[in-house]
């Protein structure tokens, strides 16, 4: 059965900021979700680093958009 929430985490150029929601997400009672991080600024590295310190939790998905939408 999918996951009851799908989470929508978006990051551009503010990883202090992206890594404290993904902690946030991650520290909830609730674990029956999925998060889909979604990093838009395709020039910056930072968002997927910190994301590979996660990566182990299934529940997360990480892309890189090509071009800033």
């Amino acid at each position: 059965m999918p996951a009851l929430v799908r989470v929508y985490l978006l990051t551009y150029r503010r990883p202090v900021l992206f890594e404290r929601a993904l902690k946030s997400l991650l520290a909830q009672t609730f674990e029956d979700w999925i998060c889909e991080i979604h990093n838009d600024a395709p020039d910056d590295g930072r968002p997927f680093a910190i994301y590979q310190n996660y990566a182990l939790d299934k529940r997360l998905s990480f892309t890189t958009h090509e071009t800033n939408w």
